[in-house]
């Protein structure tokens, strides 16, 4: 028997997405170390390029920690005498290396590597009251960028594990793709997205129609399988998945209820 998905159900499901999220919010997340040594990465993520880029002198390096230190130094060891080993199984080896590494000695690269990255974060202090005003907005504008390009892909990533239908072509894009390995191989793609646009442009209006009609037809498939799709994804939890417009509407409606 097919469970119905009734609104109640939805606002309890928004309520407790709501509660998770002011709770995720008022206790932030404390990244560390396998190593337990404070994670000072501010703009790791920003390559020297790009801050170059933006005319901004490029930061301290960050210090490697222990467990790197000791793989950099057996690395080249072991490579040398497993030379038929794929790196996933030399990665395997160094592991257990380090697992079976000397406590005293394992110690004492801790505490080094410990040491560098209390010189990283003062020589990074340092360098960042050295930006002025205008480099410091266009740093924190590259990071928001970045971070906002992780967010998309782990969404896009997401959805593609949860199977969300897919958008069917525009009635544009379906007339391209039919006609574009129609025309000379040799005309750069360029070039050739310009032909498609132009012959889309004096294209007949009957068969303008009939990639509008079909894409319509489809469209309307599409949403009634979206539908169910997002219907599962409520009653899974999976709340980041409805899409903020969707979401907000949800929330609207529980608070309009919630007043009653």
């Amino acid at each position: 028997m097919k469970k119905v998905i009734t609104l109640d159900y939805i606002m309890a499901g928004c309520k407790t997405f709501f509660n998770r999220l002011t709770s995720y919010v008022s206790k932030p997340v404390i990244l560390q170390t396998r190593n337990n040594i404070p994670f000072y990465q501010p703009i790791a993520n920003i390559k020297n390029s790009q801050l170059n880029k933006h005319g901004i002198p490029n930061p301290p390096k960050r210090p490697k920690t222990s467990f790197f230190v000791f793989k950099e130094n057996i690395l080249p060891e072991i490579k040398k005498d497993n030379p038929e080993l794929k790196m996933k199984e030399i990665v395997r080896i160094v592991s257990e290396k380090w697992a079976n590494y000397p406590i005293e000695k394992k110690e004492e690269m801790k505490q080094n590597a410990l040491e560098d990255f209390k010189r990283y974060r003062e020589n990074y202090q340092n360098y960042k009251t050295s930006l002025t005003d205008e480099q410091l907005k266009k740093l924190e504008e590259a990071k928001d960028k970045i971070k906002l390009k992780k967010t998309n892909l782990k969404l896009k990533n997401k959805k593609k594990e949860l199977d969300k239908p897919k958008r069917p072509s525009s009635a544009y894009n379906s007339f391209c793709r039919d006609r574009y390995f129609k025309l000379d191989e040799s005309v750069p793609f360029k070039e050739r997205m310009i032909l498609l646009a132009q012959q889309w442009k004096n294209e007949d209006a009957e068969v303008k129609k009939k990639y509008r009609d079909d894409y319509l037809e489809k469209m309307t498939v599409y949403n009634e399988i979206l539908k169910e799709w997002e219907q599962k994804m409520v009653e899974l939890g999976h709340f980041d998945m409805i899409g903020s417009n969707k979401l907000r509407k949800l929330h609207k409606q529980f608070q309009k209820k919630a007043k009653l």
